[in-house]
């Protein structure tokens, strides 16, 4: 694919309109549902005219400038990589303002915000007095009147490919959601392995998908910490790890596309004017929109003409100040007339700052929003410049013949699920390694078994494999797997009612692996629930448990790993009190030894905690019932 001549002129140069003019943030998507075979009309008007393929995913980074980018690119390595291959970087523009509600509205429909209507971050509802934040929303504006249009996930999920959105869990059913990004399916996931982790098991469900992945927590660094500070970098660098985790996962037939909503520059709180404070720049403004970068004036009537003036004469060189007018003549919200009900949601006088220069208003703003460092919504280069990076089907990542089993039958170039009479995992995993292992790691207790499994978890996540991790009564409460040595990591819990086959089967993505603390609790038919996943998905398992209870006698799930297990791996050596190996994990009540009782009491060690209590002895002393 070559790649059209991108100009580096400054933003301010090239004017708000050039985003509309082809090399825009308005075409990524319908060029991506284009590319996978979806009729939107005459293919002239597609000019990024990327390469087909059989499934994409589209990771929308927010707040990842362009400019940003490739100044921090030495942190992003596998970004990078695109950075400096012919055709496969472009720089785009997003449109005014360079906001993250409006962009969605220009990514989600493809319409400029003078067609879509989100025309900023907080704008006036028209016929009230008062301003719609259109990225937390308002209960009483209906999301489908105000941006009507069909969404081109709708238009794709409508042409049969199968469309899911991944975000965080509340984005889903969101006013900014249904008004910039319906169609297609909803997944929500917290964090970013997490994502990536579900847009892998998403592209691979069907043999036509589209995945879009969103991620926040770069935009988040740079308001924060500022755009240019270390916090940046570290979040760069953690979502460039997860972009090449996940191109090594996806199947062969599938694009990967990296953009941004906007970028961002710093403004030191030094250089900011406060309206509630300035009545000169206040007068004749009864609402003022938009944001600190890009202010969207509401005025009073007949007030126009002064407040341009005005403003005109105070932010000088180091901004641009424009009638609604205008800026609709000179194409800011798109080429061409917005549709009629979004006219009075833009300002009657619109500001972009171009110079170190931000406009706050305390009266209606936030303080946390005041208090931001990095900021964007004007016209610079550096707000407006976005990637677009692409990562072909045939260049996503390099993959060794032993990496996919061959099915007989596949299509040229895509890979074919096995059908569910071949396989009870179907459409699970069809990119697993060759072959995959079940481990037994069994130890007494204070043997340090669930600070191992979160070891081992840590490091399968390093070398880019996705996993879950089950625990059950954990000592650190539902929803963690926690040891005695203060890590702890999130964790699925299992009781004897967990199918294991149909939990990781639905959710364990291709090479994955699985974590199992507290093994002892398995019931031998999950053992061999376990089994059958290293056996069908060549995923490795690695259970971590006891062997025997306070009574000598050797749990039934444990029982089952060690006729099962491919290995068996013992911990490091816990000791008696007398100094012997410890041989029975006994129960202590009353400072006297259980013998009898129900097999499984949650606790811990002796000073260890609630619950029953424990104390590793040797053979001798517990046959003799002296815990020391």
């Amino acid at each position: 694919m070559s790649s059209p001549e991108v100009s580096a002129t400054p933003g301010p140069l090239l004017g708000p309109a050039a985003a509309y003019d082809g090399l825009g943030l308005a075409n990524v998507l319908s060029s991506v549902v284009r590319s996978l075979g979806v009729d939107l009309g005459p293919a002239d008007v597609d000019p990024l005219q990327l390469p087909p393929a059989q499934r994409a995913v589209v990771v929308l980074v927010d707040g990842l400038g362009d400019e940003l980018l490739r100044a921090r690119s030495g942190h992003a390595p596998f970004l990078r990589r695109a950075l400096g291959t012919p055709g496969a970087a472009l720089r785009l523009q997003c449109g005014f303002p360079s906001t993250t509600a409006t962009s969605m509205g220009t990514f989600g429909t493809g319409l400029p915000p003078g067609a879509h209507g989100l025309v900023g971050y907080q704008v006036l509802i028209p016929g009230e007095e008062r301003l719609l934040n259109e990225l937390s929303w308002d209960a009483g504006v209906d999301p489908y009147a105000w941006q009507p249009s069909e969404t081109l996930f709708q238009r794709a999920a409508a042409a049969g490919v199968a469309v899911t959105r991944i975000g965080p869990h509340f984005f889903d059913g969101s006013g900014l959601t249904e008004a910039a990004l319906r169609g297609g399916s909803f997944q929500g996931a917290r964090d970013l392995d997490a994502r990536v982790d579900r847009a892998v098991a998403a592209v691979r469900s069907a043999r036509r998908s589209l995945v879009y992945l969103y991620w926040g927590d770069v935009d988040k660094a740079g308001h924060v910490f500022g755009c240019e500070s270390p916090e940046w970098t570290t979040e760069l660098e953690r979502v460039d790890a997860e972009l090449a985790r996940l191109a090594r996962l996806v199947p062969a037939d599938t694009a990967i596309y990296v953009t941004a909503d906007h970028g961002m520059v710093d403004v030191d709180h030094l250089h900011r004017i406060n309206l509630e404070h300035d009545a000169e720049l206040d007068a004749g403004v009864r609402l003022m929109g938009g944001e600190p970068r890009a202010p969207q004036l509401y005025v009073r009537p007949g007030a126009t003409a002064d407040v341009l003036a005005t403003w005109r004469e105070r932010i000088g060189d180091r901004g641009v100040v424009v009638a609604r007018e205008q800026a609709l003549d000179e194409g800011w919200f798109g080429r061409g007339a917005p549709r009629p009900a979004v006219v009075d949601r833009i300002g009657d006088v619109l500001v972009a700052l171009t110079g170190e220069l931000a406009i706050i208003d305390s009266r209606t703003m936030r303080p946390e929003l005041m208090a931001l460092l990095g900021l964007h919504g004007s016209i610079t280069e550096a707000e407006t410049a976005i990637p677009l990076l692409t990562f072909a089907p045939e260049t996503t990542r390099d993959r060794s013949p032993m990496s996919v089993p061959s099915v007989p039958g596949a299509d040229e170039g895509a890979w074919a699920h096995p059908s569910p009479d071949q396989n009870p995992l179907f459409g699970v995993c069809h990119l697993a390694p060759a072959i995959g292992r079940l481990r037994f790691h069994a130890g007494l207790m204070g043997a340090g078994k669930s600070a191992l499994a979160i070891q081992v978890g840590f490091h399968r996540r390093q070398a880019g494999r996705p996993g879950l991790v089950f625990t059950s009564a954990d000592r650190g409460g539902a929803g963690q797997l926690s040891s005695r040595l203060g890590l702890s990591v999130s964790a699925r819990h299992f009781d004897e009612s967990t199918d294991f086959v149909a939990t990781v089967g639905s959710d364990l993505p291709a090479r994955g692996f699985v974590i199992v603390d507290e093994a002892q609790f398995l019931t031998p038919e999950q053992v061999d629930q376990l089994a059958l996943l290293v056996d069908e998905l060549a995923i490795d398992v690695d259970c971590f448990g006891l062997l025997t209870a306070f009574d000598s006698h050797t749990f039934p799930g444990s029982q089952r790993l060690v006729e099962l297990c491919d290995e068996m791996l013992d911990l490091v050596e816990v000791l008696c009190w007398c100094g012997a190996p410890g041989r029975v994990n006994a129960r202590i009540e009353g400072g006297q030894v259980i013998r009898h009782g129900s097999q499984v009491a949650v606790g811990d060690l002796i000073g260890g905690g609630e619950g029953a209590t424990y104390r590793v002895l040797c053979r001798r002393h517990w046959r003799e019932g002296t815990p020391g």
